[in-house]
């Protein structure tokens, strides 16, 4: 399977079902071909478990996603307490979220001493925060030791296990990232040689308190010298925060993605033509190229917007797309897109269609439907087997008629009866009836427009119940001419 592929077709001719197919096929490195020759309630199911388990991503593009949605964006930040204030965060979209899952499954795979460092931390920094929980058990606040010799205060813990902390008799608090402390306890493995925290600190995690977080690190330290542990858990057996990841993939070098059997990640992106491809996809246009993703010889990485850090697509991250010809044509497509992705073509399958328990064969009904959609508009505008698909009795074929392929029909041939009547035939318009001018209101003023309308013909669709075994045969039968109920 390309890395990068669409699936177009007409309307109704299965493209997200197939894309179900396709992506349990690369999640489990298997052919669409053996999973398509599988049982579907089974292959279903473990979609399902796939998507549970964040290695299948499941998406639609419409008018209003954007590049937030889809790589990240600054979105608003419920408070945790009462007295703290709505604040902003830069939020990681649907794509980089599973980029960063497919990015560490690398690390589960092939763990590096950076990447056991970092995880070393978090298992300490966990049971440090059990700590904590116990002692707010028995107090309000814990202090601790700055590093000019004065006190700052814990407050509480936040539900993500971050630290919040204030000054003594300030309502001002500060929160204590576990990420950036993180960052700080691999920058500096002993705290008494820095001399200056402002700049050092900064210089690694940008302008945030400085002397909190030396206090809070200090804490940390001090802690775990006085609490020996056991042995810390392994990176596969360890259960980790979408922001652990994110912090341990950074240590990740271009060898470590160079896995000959990776795990793989999939999103299938539905209806990708319908939103603005250039603008949700931004620098992802060149970052998704085959040879541009990580652990490549030409691999690139981009400076994000918000941000500002540098990202680029693992290998294992696989894009389907679907998109239905008959809302916008293939070329209508961003150029720079459409050289990026494989397009496989899902046409109309009319003869995989079982004739109905009524005798109507459905096969010839849509092939002969088909045949003069292709002549009055094009191939992109037929109409696909799936919606027919479960056709078993006249009642099912009227339903389907009813809900798809007459208001269907009825959009590609808007207000022009004659093309609507080359398709379908006399059987399924009731019975025309001339139009007479006395039918307006007299009119004083007029030029005589009434008159043009005599001896025109007014059509009009018959109701999908009334139609019957014989009208859906004269699609097929005797070149469209009226078939009569008796044959």
């Amino acid at each position: 399977m390309p890395l990068n592929s669409i699936l177009y077709g007409p309307p109704g001719t299965g493209k997200t079902f197939y894309s179900i197919t396709h992506a349990v096929a690369i999640v489990e490195n298997k052919t669409p071909e053996v999973i398509g020759s599988e049982d579907r309630k089974d292959v279903k199911a473990r979609f399902d478990q796939y998507i549970r388990e964040g290695q299948i991503v499941f998406c639609t593009f419409h008018q209003s996603m954007g590049y937030e949605d889809f790589i990240e964006g600054i979105k608003p930040v419920e408070p945790t307490t009462e007295n703290e204030e709505l604040s902003y965060a830069v939020e990681d979209g649907i794509f980089k979220k599973l980029c960063v899952e497919a990015a560490f499954s690398f690390v589960q795979q092939k763990p590096t001493a950076e990447t056991k460092e970092i995880v070393d931390f978090s298992t300490q920094y966990d049971l440090y925060i059990n700590f904590l929980h116990e002692c707010f058990s028995e107090v309000d606040s814990i202090d601790l030791m700055t590093k000019s010799g004065g006190k700052i205060y814990i407050k509480n813990i936040s539900p993500n296990n971050n630290i919040h902390v204030s000054h003594k008799e300030s309502s001002k608090s500060y929160t204590i990232s576990k990420t950036r402390l993180s960052k700080l306890s691999h920058a500096f493995p002993n705290l008494n040689k820095i001399e200056n925290i402002n700049d050092e600190f900064r210089a690694v995690i940008g302008g945030s308190n400085s002397s909190a977080y030396w206090a809070v690190l200090n804490g940390f330290r001090k802690y775990n010298s006085e609490h020996p542990r056991g042995t810390v858990k392994e990176i596969t057996d360890k259960r980790f925060s979408y922001d652990e990841k994110a912090e341990i993939i950074e240590a990740l070098t271009e060898e470590d993605y160079k896995v000959e059997t990776p795990k793989n990640f999939v999103i299938i992106i539905d209806e990708i033509n319908r939103g603005n491809v250039s603008q949700i996809f931004g620098e992802l246009i060149t970052l998704i190229e085959d040879d541009k993703r990580l652990g490549k010889d030409e691999s690139l990485t981009a400076l994000l917007p918000y941000s500002k850090k540098r990202f680029g697509v693992p290998p294992n991250v696989y894009i389907i797309g679907t998109m239905n010809t008959a809302d916008r044509s293939v070329e209508a497509l961003d150029t720079a897109l459409r050289r990026r992705f494989a397009f496989i073509p899902k046409m109309p399958e009319e003869t995989k269609l079982q004739p109905t328990e009524d005798g109507i064969n459905l096969a010839a009904m849509l092939t002969s439907i088909n045949n003069r959609l292709k002549v009055l508009k094009d191939a992109d505008h037929t109409i696909g087997h799936a919606w027919l698909w479960n056709v078993k009795t006249i009642k099912d074929l009227q339903a389907v008629f009813g809900n798809k392929i007459l208001p269907l029909l009825q959009e590609y041939f808007y207000n022009d009866f004659e093309k609507l009547g080359l398709v379908l035939g006399d059987n399924f318009f009731q019975q025309s009836q001339p139009i007479s001018s006395t039918i307006f209101a007299s009119f004083s003023g007029g030029n005589g427009l009434a008159s043009q309308y005599d001896q025109t013909w007014q059509y009009q669709l018959k109701k999908p119940h009334e139609l019957t075994v014989a009208d859906f045969q004269s699609l097929y039968l005797s070149n469209n001419r009226k078939v009569n109920e008796s044959q």
